[in-house]
């Protein structure tokens, strides 16, 4: 459970502030598996007891590879709906 802000490791407090009320609200509608855009992403998330499936950030060079990383993650959690 994250107990406050932090606990993630991000760049800045608005950052950190909307980092925890997304994960606030994931907890409360049940979701748990998450996605993390890129390494640090993965990082912060699993010091927070958060394990993610790394996908490849698109803003450092990787849109193509975060795309199709992305729509193989989609297919496969779909339960073909």
């Amino acid at each position: 459970m994250i107990r406050s802000a932090a606990d993630l490791d991000t760049p800045n407090s608005s950052a950190s502030s909307r980092s925890l009320m997304v994960l606030v609200l994931a907890e409360a509608f049940g979701i748990t598996t998450f996605l993390a855009a890129g390494r640090k992403a993965q990082g912060a998330l699993a010091r927070a007891g958060i394990a993610a499936t790394p996908v490849r950030h698109p803003a450092q060079g990787g849109a193509r590879a975060f795309t199709e990383q992305l729509a193989v993650f989609n297919a496969s959690s779909c339960d073909g709906r």
